[in-house]
This record gives structure tokens, C-alpha cells and sequence, in this order.
């Protein structure tokens, strides 16, 4: 488990590339879903904000990962993110069907900000190298 989540949060070359990706497919996704307003309507009373704050998050969280995981990673993936969800309640104002919410909005800014922060403290806490080991002797 911890080599899964040291590949997380310090990720190769490769693990950033693979979540640049990712995130881009998240963003297809949402303005293709978006404009057909496929995503209206399915969850009962204000159960999307849930879905807001998993989407949102996942995507700051690959962005965090595309990003290297250190730096100004951690305050680019949640600027990333949150402008996306501005331009996507922007979308739903002239999609019609579609209703703009700024409580939305503030799903996708917790979401994202409650991802990288939990990556970030992640990456501090392996960077402090593996926990002693127990002689069984």
C-alpha cells in the first residue's frame, strides 16, 4: 500500500503523464456531458454537490500528480481546477436545461482543495522515509 501511495505522491515521469491524460479525459467528459446535459436531474435534492466535490477533486488531484507534486503544484491544481468550475457553471448559465449555482462552485473549490491538501500532506509524510522496521528476532 505504501509504494501505491509513494507513486501517487512522488510521481515518475510517467505517472505525470498518465494523469495529464486522465485529466483531460475528465475535462472532455464534463463539457461533452455538460452540453447534453446528460448529468441533469438524476440525484435527489442536493446530492450533486457530492458529485461536484469527487469530480472536482479528482481533477485537481491529477493535475496535482500531472504537475510533479511539489512547488507551486499544490496552488496550480486548486487555481486549475476552481477556474474550470467557474467556466463550467459559465456553460450551464447559457446551456439550456442547465441551472448555474455558486454553491456548486464552492463543492468544486472544497473538493479540489481537500484532495491536493490530503497529497500534499501525503508526499510530507513519505518524504520522511520509510517507518523503522521491528527486529524479529
Amino acid at each position: 500500500m505504501m509504494r501505491l501511495v509513494r507513486a501517487i505522491v512522488r510521481p515518475s515521469q510517467s505517472m505525470r503523464l498518465v494523469a495529464g491524460l486522465a485529466a483531460l479525459t475528465l475535462l472532455v467528459l464534463l463539457f461533452v456531458l455538460g452540453i447534453l446535459s446528460a448529468g441533469r436531474g438524476w440525484l435527489p435534492g442536493n446530492s450533486d454537490k457530492l458529485v461536484h466535490f469527487v469530480y472536482y477533486g479528482s481533477l485537481a488531484g491529477l493535475f496535482w500528480i500531472a504537475l510533479g507534486g511539489r512547488g507551486a503544484a499544490l496552488w496550480l491544481a486548486v487555481l486549475l481546477a476552481s477556474g474550470i468550475g467557474v467556466m463550467d457553471e459559465l456553460v450551464q448559465s447559457v446551456t439550456p436545461g442547465r441551472d448555474p449555482s455558486v454553491m456548486d462552485w464552492f463543492a468544486d473549490v472544497a473538493g479540489a482543495v481537500t484532495v491536493v491538501g490530503t497529497l500534499q500532506v501525503l508526499r510530507h509524510l513519505t518524504g520522511r522515509g520509510a517507518p523503522p522496521q521491528l527486529d524479529a528476532r
